[in-house]
């Protein structure tokens, strides 16, 4: 189901909510994740299987980032002209030119690892 405000031109809430008709099995492929949140300072990871650069061809494997949560002035203050009150979004840091990218959006953003991560957001804009 896509977001009614999602605008292409826009990029704005670029997500969608996967509805199925049938449940899924749960097995060492489709596994549950927890849902969380994520304060200033902490460390997350975001993946996805996006592009390695703007332009450039998808990736063929899993890609990941470790970065740590931005404060909201901090991010509006990287990205003056991208960010709106009025838009949902997640704060986090520029790493050395590292980030999502597109065919990222969707993709989680987690806090810990293997049985211990939580899902604390959702990679958008990428």
């Amino acid at each position: 189901v896509e977001h009614y405000s999602y605008s292409s031109y826009s990029n704005n809430y670029d997500f969608l909510v996967l509805s199925l008709r049938k449940s899924l099995s749960y097995n060492s492929y489709v596994i549950s994740i927890s849902m969380g949140s994520a304060s200033t300072g902490e460390w997350v990871t975001v993946a996805g299987r996006g592009e390695n650069h703007e332009g450039g061809p998808k990736s063929n494997h899993l890609q990941k980032l470790t970065i740590p949560i931005m404060n909201d002035p901090d991010f509006k203050k990287a990205y003056p002209n991208e960010i709106y009150d009025s838009v949902q979004y997640a704060s986090c840091t520029i790493k050395a030119g590292l980030d999502s990218c597109y065919g990222d959006s969707g993709g989680p953003l987690t806090r810990g690892t293997g049985t211990l991560a939580v899902l604390v957001g959702v990679v958008g804009w990428g």
